[in-house]
């Protein structure tokens, strides 16, 4: 019977795919156009003669619009579909000046009478703005004559075209661009102060030691000011990290550690599909022709898989701890909620803001480096405060700090929705039903009416040109997929999931056992390909907008991979497939799941210095972006188990002995309300601990209950 569904799935996808091969291309026709990369040798031109000072140029170049030339048809033909097809009128120069002199005088020996070529109205993006790399100005000054009659007098023998020209950047020869300054030194001196409090915390914390053993590191030390010099000691988080939670909740929800760490691979694919540098531009317009490529392409909203764990295991947190203290929550609980969540995600968050806008830049070279440091330098320096103000999803987007840290944006900014909703259906247990209906039509409405006002297609279009930029002047990528207000489905019915989860329970429901829900669980691996492959319609195909059909797909489409993450939970808590379960429980991923926080915050800079760190282009195949891939995946955990041990975990002990410090009743106070409020602050204390054990903004806590020491934690 299994098979029989299988097959049929199979049959559907096979026959419902749109043809991505249909469309003829001539690549003999597609080559009499200008290439839209080329670089001359980066090193040979900076480093082979140490007598001339040479300097090296990334030029932007604007092909002028000539309807009387033929080749300007094939440019105008090949660059047609905006969604499948790169700019063919704009073009990517790597030039070499190594003399002045002596390049214009080959040019006037070539009889060569180049005119240069002004600027002309350009309706596109073709460069990176925003004043992003230093110098620029002293390089146009002295070298845009010259490299714009370089090349145009190519574009012209070859091509009878002309175009304008613009120095993004040059390298020169024993030129430092980037001189230590001042915040360069403040993170030396973080990072020394922070060994050297981790040093001093690991000392003390084994001088205090009373037994021989390891077993000292596993227990709390007798009093509050030692647990406070024991915070940052390394060893002692090292086991934090390792534990293993005897907790039957915890339990019951590991294996979605395994399910973070899943995600965050996939996630890694599709980073490298985006950064990956092409030789030409047939080469990545043939991906997206290809319905495995355009699988990835739609499956980059695999990252809203977070948004509905954080909202599932918070739900999930929150109303157990409710119903233990038989205390209905309110707006102290909410606020300390929130604190802690910030508390927690932010430290780690901004040393890796500060190393980007530091040495980073420092770490590679080569004729691409800059686009990727320096512009993290640049926009870091300048737009700090909204990354740890949690607004770059909304701010800037154009000139982006730490680019994938809009999703650490919208998690938190959805969290504060979460801790608002899920209060008031504790407190207004009678109108739970009411809230949860609202809050997801509202999150239906939202998207629907900002892709038919928009006149947006039924899916997020990440096209090739919008890739050259990393998507930085994409309207649709800064409207449809950056914003909370796109993604709060998703997080909605994370909620609701959570809420389910606890009504199965007391229902005592198997629901494992239901052949139905079996068939589905299976059948949920072939329909999640068909629902990511679904969205080449909208590349293949040009409907007319706005249209309310595509804006009801779009959120109906988010809702579907919801509903098939919601499947997926309960399978695998019900063990579906027992062998599958005890995989996805095995004590590695749950150290890893811990620790896949640190690694998406830090794992985009390792993704450049794979992608970016290079001297020539090429279509790389496979086996190679595989390469790449897993060495950007060691790299961000090692990276993050750095972090951890230094700064996240000893964070949150730290935090956890403070507020336990300042909020702890006191005997002699009268009870009433005000204890009142007291308890509801430790109990969101604990809640915001526990939870934290599973959503992406913070590591761990440790706490007691009864005799036993339970640690949860996260990332």
């Amino acid at each position: 019977m299994k098979m029989k569904w299988m097959l049929i799935v199979i049959y559907i996808c096979w026959f419902t795919a749109p043809c991505g091969n249909c469309e003829q291309r001539n690549k003999t026709e597609y080559n009499k156009m200008p290439k839209m990369f080329h670089y001359d040798q980066y090193d040979d031109c900076l480093y082979e003669d140490p007598s001339v000072e040479a300097s090296y140029c990334l030029v932007r170049v604007v092909i002028k619009p000539n309807n009387g030339s033929e080749v300007w048809k094939l440019i105008e033909k090949y660059s047609s579909n905006w969604k499948l097809d790169l700019n063919h009128a704009a073009l990517d120069r790597g030039v070499c000046i190594s003399d002045i002199e002596n390049e214009g005088a080959k040019l006037r020996d070539q009889h060569f009478n180049v005119s240069i070529v002004p600027k002309f109205d350009i309706n596109f993006p073709y460069k990176i703005g925003h004043d992003a790399f230093r110098n620029t100005e002293s390089y146009k000054a002295n070298f845009s004559i010259l490299v714009d009659k370089i090349i145009n007098a190519e574009l012209t023998e070859k091509y009878d075209l002309q175009a304008y020209t613009e120095i993004e950047y040059c390298e020169r020869r024993g030129v430092n661009e980037f001189p230590i300054d001042s915040l360069d030194i403040f993170f030396v001196v973080i990072m020394t102060a922070l060994c050297i409090v981790v040093i001093f915390s690991s000392w003390y914390d084994y001088w205090c030691k009373s037994s021989i053993g390891l077993e000292h590191y596993r227990v709390d030390l007798p009093n509050k000011l030692s647990m406070v010099l024991a915070s940052f000691s390394f060893i002692r988080n090292w086991y934090r990290l390792t534990s293993h939670s005897r907790d039957p909740l915890c339990r019951d929800l590991r294996f979605i550690q395994s399910i973070r760490y899943n995600t965050f691979v996939l996630i890694l694919i599709g980073h490298a599909c985006i950064l990956v540098q092409t030789r030409t531009g047939w080469f990545v317009e043939e991906r997206f022709r290809q319905p495995e490529i355009m699988i990835i392409v739609n499956g980059f909203q695999i990252v809203t898989t977070f948004f509905a764990i954080s909202a599932l295991v918070f739900t999930i947190m929150y109303i157990q701890k409710a119903q233990n203290s038989n205390r209905k929550p309110g707006a102290l609980g909410m606020i300390l909620i929130v604190t802690f969540r910030y508390i927690r995600l932010t430290p780690v968050y901004a040393l890796v803001l500060l190393f980007e806008a530091t040495w980073f830049v420092r770490a590679q070279d080569g004729p691409f480096w800059r686009r990727a440091a320096e512009t993290e330098l640049t926009y870091c320096r300048r737009n700090w405060w909204i990354n740890l103000l949690y607004l770059n999803n909304y701010l800037r987007l154009d000139q982006p700090c730490m680019q994938h840290s809009w999703y650490l944006a919208c998690d938190f900014q959805l969290s504060i929705i979460g801790v608002i909703l899920v209060t008031l259906m504790l407190r207004l247990p009678k109108l739970k039903v009411k809230l949860l209906v609202t809050a997801a039509v509202i999150s239906f409405i939202i998207p629907s009416v900002v892709i038919y006002w928009n006149a947006f297609d039924g899916a997020t279009i990440f096209s090739p040109e919008g890739r050259r930029f990393v998507f930085w002047y994409d309207v649709g990528y800064h409207k449809t997929y950056l914003p909370m207000h796109m993604n709060l489905n998703m997080y909605i019915y994370g909620v609701i999931v959570g809420v389910l989860y606890w009504k199965i329970k007391k229902a005592n429901i198997n629901l494992g056992s239901n052949r139905i829900f079996r068939v589905t669980w299976y059948l949920l691996f072939l329909v999640w390909p068909v629902l990511f492959l679904s969205g080449q319609h909208f590349y293949t195909h040009d409907y007319s907008k706005p249209s309310l059909w595509m804006a009801v797909y779009f959120t109906v489409a988010r809702g579907l991979w919801a509903f098939l993450l919601a499947i997926g939970f309960f399978g695998f808590l019900y063990r579906v497939n027992k062998p599958l379960h005890r995989l996805l429980n095995i004590r590695l991923f749950e150290v890893l799941g811990r620790l896949t926080y640190g690694a998406y915050v830090g794992h985009f800079f390792i993704m450049k210095m794979m992608f970016y760190n290079i001297r020539h282009v090429e279509d790389l195949g496979v086996f190679d972006t595989s390469i790449r891939i897993n060495a950007t995946l060691y790299l961000s955990y090692i990276l993050s188990l750095v972090l951890t041990l230094l700064v996240e975990l000893p964070v949150s002990a730290l935090q956890k002995q403070l507020i336990d410090h300042f909020i702890k009743p006191n005997k002699r106070q009268a009870r009433g309300e005000e204890e009142g409020e007291r308890n509801e602050a430790q109990n969101s204390t604990k809640i915001a601990n526990k939870m934290e054990g599973y959503t992406n903004d913070a590591f761990k806590a440790t706490f007691k209950e009864g005799n036993d020491m339970q640690e949860f934690n996260q990332q």
